[in-house]
């Protein structure tokens, strides 16, 4: 049997600047456990945090909880996802079902679940006026091949027609190439990373060989994995390894573009949902901006290459990624909440309601309290009014519910 034990603590930091009954509402007692050295969270201690309402017991082999703003669902057999106002949510570590509770990793409460419900409450969210947009591919580097061309082409299709989009929108773009040239990824971040306030989208195409060649299917969203976890991919965290592999200070951001963006593309395009997912992929590795790697389907896949040879399609799908784009600008300049899957669908419809109005502004300030950074910032001396967070994702490989400055300043550890 895995050994736990549980700790209880009031939260601290930031109490010096909150009186009265702001004061009240921001103590709040999280309850942790160990699993195999690691720190969890019953979800029953994280439902009271979001005012989460529903039936805590597992039912029809899943918990379904929900408030005003957000449904959060685990499902009993799929430990390395969450459905987020109904999208996937890869998770960095399983989540842990034991009788009848469900825990999840305070890691993954800080870098999954809280920017994904609460988006506006991600302090590195900016106002930007670039983006830089990244046709996967290109020149001697034809990426998957189909039976109607290559992954470099469309890329770069789609790439030109959101460019377009942005611009009359009154953005400022830059692409990392514009026509059909070989560009070294290391070069493609580089670029980016010359532009102050922007933000990276990266587009490609999947390809899947072996057995599951021609079934693999649907839309998926790329962040950076965030310093100390695995990334989607990996079928067990190593973390001798993981230790050395760096993330950076805007992972968090990263995800919500990245959940913007995947909310708008299964609002507007019929394709499964393969989830916001985290890789370590060398443009969202090396770029400092918010990034985000877009895969738009399979080539390998009859069906789905039959669309992506569409132009109509692509156009489609350009016009959905702009969406997720101007949405989560929207947050970054109003602190507009972006809009989610259900919205989309209902604008579809002719008497069109919305789970949120895309005009509400949430206030920020002591009414909302903040899940403080995992592993990866530091954190500095709240502004005035800031409120207090939960608990800090521990150091996975020392499982410390305190944290400590990282041997490098480049990534800072909160």
């Amino acid at each position: 049997m895995q050994r736990r034990f549980f700790l209880t603590f009031a939260l601290a930091l930031g109490m010096a600047c909150l009186t009265g009954p702001t004061l009240a509402r921001a103590q709040f007692t999280w309850k942790l456990v160990k699993f195999e050295g690691r720190d969890y969270v019953p979800l029953e201690t994280i439902a009271q945090f979001y005012q989460l309402q529903g039936d805590l017991r597992l039912v029809d082999r899943r918990f379904s909880l929900s408030n005003q703003r957000a449904r959060v669902e685990i499902v009993d057999g799929d430990p390395r996802q969450i459905l987020i106002n109904g999208v996937r949510q890869w998770c960095s570590f399983p989540v842990v079902m034991q009788g009848n509770q469900a825990y999840v990793s305070r890691f993954d409460l800080a870098k999954t679940l809280d920017p994904a419900i609460r988006p506006t409450a991600v302090p590195e969210v900016r106002p930007f006026h670039t983006i830089v947009l990244d046709a996967g591919h290109g020149g001697v580097d034809r990426g998957a091949r189909s039976v109607t061309g290559f992954e470099k082409d469309y890329t770069l299709d789609v790439i030109r027609d959101i460019k377009k989009q942005l611009e009359t929108a009154g953005f400022r773009v830059r692409l990392t190439r514009e026509d059909d040239t070989f560009i070294p990824l290391e070069e493609r971040a580089a670029r980016a990373n010359q532009e102050n306030d922007a933000i990276f989208v990266s587009v490609h195409f999947n390809f899947s060989d072996g057995s599951g060649a021609v079934t693999a299917n649907g839309l998926e969203v790329y962040a950076m994995t965030p310093r100390g976890a695995g990334s989607t991919g990996d079928a067990v965290p190593m973390l001798d390894v993981l230790k050395d592999c760096p993330g950076n200070a805007v992972d968090n951001a990263s995800l919500v573009l990245a959940t913007s963006v995947q909310h708008s593309l299964l609002g507007h395009i019929t394709q499964g949902d393969r989830g916001v997912k985290r890789a370590r992929f060398a443009v969202l590795k090396l770029c400092k901006l918010p990034a985000v790697l877009v895969e738009g389907g399979f080539l390998s896949n009859p069906n789905e290459s039959q669309r992506i040879n569409d132009a109509a399609w692509r156009h489609q799908l350009a016009e959905s990624i702009v969406a997720g784009v101007q949405s989560y600008s929207r947050l970054a300049e109003q602190h507009v909440p972006p809009r989610l899957l259900a919205d989309y669908r209902l604008e579809q419809l002719p008497t069109a309601g919305r789970m949120v109005n895309p005009d509400t502004v949430v206030p920020a300030g002591p009414a909302t309290p903040a899940v403080l950074p995992a592993s990866n910032e530091f954190i500095a001396q709240p502004p005035p009014n800031a409120p207090p967070p939960p608990p800090a994702a521990a150091s996975p490989a020392s499982g410390a519910a305190t944290t400590t400055r990282p041997e490098s300043s480049d990534i800072p550890l909160g």
